[in-house]
């Protein structure tokens, strides 16, 4: 019957230190919302944000030492880009659109679009 009690406080013990998830404020780029499409396990996020005046999307890396950095687009009228997954090395997928045009994009780990590195696919 010991044992069982000893098993029972220890299991008790190791619940109780796991922590429960807690959400976090991103933030944004200065607009009025942004959201999350992937996480990986390093907690490197990557998402999506209205820039100020709400005037377009542009995606973003957020670590909890760096916070939200925007990886802009390529620029243009009505351009705006998605993020919509980060690999465990970092690299960022997703694409960016100008007027009539998408193309894919990958990016190195906070790597902004538009710049002489890009690699359309």
């Amino acid at each position: 019957m010991a044992v069982i009690l000893g098993v029972a406080i220890v299991l008790a013990s190791a619940v109780a230190a796991i922590a429960a998830p807690a959400a976090v404020d991103l933030g944004t780029l200065g607009g009025t919302s942004a959201y999350a499409t992937a996480v990986n396990g390093s907690g490197l996020v990557v998402g999506d944000s209205q820039i100020a005046g709400d005037a377009g999307y542009h995606s973003f890396v957020w670590t909890p030492a760096g916070g939200m950095v925007d990886l802009g687009t390529l620029g243009g009228t009505h351009s705006f880009a998605y993020a919509g997954g980060v690999s465990s090395t970092g690299q960022v997928v997703g694409f960016s659109r100008l007027a009539g045009d998408t193309s894919d994009q990958r990016r190195e780990p906070h790597q902004q679009l538009g710049n002489a590195e890009d690699e359309r696919h």
